[in-house]
């Protein structure tokens, strides 16, 4: 005989954002548009990361998912610890744009794909300390 259980099931959809033109992307020139053409055509990115230790990549993204999720708990027996056991169904894809700088802010290159597939490997920019300080003063 089951003391108590419970069981909830959720479907949940997100979007945020809007898709990376592939129109503006193909316009952008690699050796030519600097940060400030790219900025202007793309708007401010997600997320930076430090490239080449004197460059960077930026990163835009957006999210279109819808998901899953059910969630069961029961006691087995009075007194007892519950169980519990839950099972997600995550459609969710994360598609994006990267773009790479030189270290005088000159486009490398731009790729489209997955966030799975663009960032691996890169991690973000720190601040610079010693320029919030002389910033602060």
């Amino acid at each position: 005989m089951l003391h108590g259980s419970c069981m909830q099931a959720a479907y949940t959809v997100r979007y945020e954002d809007n898709p990376v033109s592939t129109g503006v992307l193909v316009r952008l020139r690699p050796g030519e548009d600097d940060l400030e053409s790219c900025l202007t055509s793309l708007g401010a990115p997600h997320h930076v990361f430090e490239y080449n230790y004197d460059g960077m990549a930026l990163l835009w993204h957006h999210v279109d998912s819808a998901a899953w999720a059910v969630t069961v708990s029961m006691n087995v027996a009075r007194n007892a610890p519950g169980a519990r056991f839950s099972m997600d169904s995550d459609s969710a894809t994360m598609p994006g744009a990267m773009l790479w700088f030189d270290r005088d802010c000159r486009l490398i290159k731009w790729r489209q794909g997955l966030m799975r597939d663009l960032k691996p490997g890169f991690r973000p920019r720190p601040a610079d300390l010693e320029q919030q300080d002389r910033d602060d003063r």
